[in-house]
């Protein structure tokens, strides 16, 4: 699998990880099963990557994954330690659907802004996140190619990384200050 959709799938787990894990916690009764379902799911996600319709949101096709095992898991295990109830499915996707809008983008939208924020980002800037994030070296890498201590390259990269966090919450367009 091409190393970009690797950083992608692994992007958007981060994004819905903590979705995934409510909605799972909201099916089964046990923590411990929640848990193994939610690897399960994961797994299952990374294998079918390619079936992923990258124009559609990424969370109810992920927790459609979940669904599906939860179901499973039902016809296998014992039933005390599984909540399936067909009237929760709608409200828990509903609820689910609403946090995904409250948080205004979907992946691509944020991605976008995202490039958009680096490119705005000073030379050096935009070198070491390219250092850091696309070629994949460590701050210790960085900083032995650099000349630079260490503890300097992470505390740039920190200021970096906190002036794309404070871009990417100012509307598009705007530039940094």
């Amino acid at each position: 699998m091409p190393d970009n959709l690797r950083k992608l799938f692994e992007a958007l787990v981060r994004d819905h990880a903590g979705g995934l894990v409510a909605y799972l916690r909201a099916q089964v009764r046990d923590a411990a099963l929640a848990d193994d379902l939610f690897q399960e799911t994961l797994l299952v996600a990374w294998r079918r990557l390619d079936d992923f319709d990258q124009t559609q949101p990424f969370g109810p096709w992920v927790r459609g994954i979940a669904r599906n095992l939860v179901r499973n898991a039902a016809r296998k295990r014992s039933a005390d330690l599984l909540v399936i109830v067909d009237d929760i499915e709608t409200p828990i996707a509903a609820a689910m659907a609403a946090i995904e809008k409250r948080s205004g983008e979907d992946w691509v939208d944020r991605l976008r802004d995202l490039r958009h924020c680096v490119d705005q980002l000073p030379a050096k800037s935009r070198d070491l996140i390219h250092q850091r994030y696309h070629d994949e070296h460590s701050a210790v890498v960085i900083a032995e190619r650099s000349g630079r201590p260490a503890t300097a390259v992470r505390k740039q990269l920190q200021r970096v990384r906190e002036l794309l966090a404070d871009c990417m919450g100012r509307p598009a367009g705007e530039a940094f200050s």
